[in-house]
């Protein structure tokens, strides 16, 4: 949802630029919130929604990652991460951060041969 869609004077663009940022980070502190409570499946959408709406915000990549491991799924958790490191390599030729790879380190070396 966007504030005042199709306006483009400078301070609408600024506060279009603040809602969308104050937006995602309730989405990622909900979903959060739900994952600390157990509950994951809403904490998914939660994080689910603010990835769709920044594609590259690592942080509501991470919070689908650790959803997924708490769930025990284990190998959605690699296969979003995969996802995510050839999408951010492709499209911006960039890695993902440390810690997104901290996050995913445990997972990855309990499956290296």
């Amino acid at each position: 949802m966007r504030l005042l869609p199709g306006w483009y004077d400078d301070w609408v663009v600024l506060e279009q630029e603040r809602w969308d940022q104050l937006r995602l980070h309730a989405l990622e502190a909900a979903a959060e919130v739900l994952l600390c409570r157990g509950q994951h499946m809403l904490a998914l959408e939660a994080a689910l929604v603010a990835a769709r709406s920044e594609l590259f915000r690592e942080s509501a990549h991470r919070v689908i990652i650790r959803v997924y491991l708490a769930e025990g799924n284990w190998g959605a958790a690699m296969q979003h991460y995969r996802d995510y490191q050839r999408k951010l390599r492709r499209e911006l030729n960039l890695a993902p951060t440390t810690a997104m790879d901290e996050l995913m380190h445990p997972l990855i070396a309990s499956h290296t041969p």
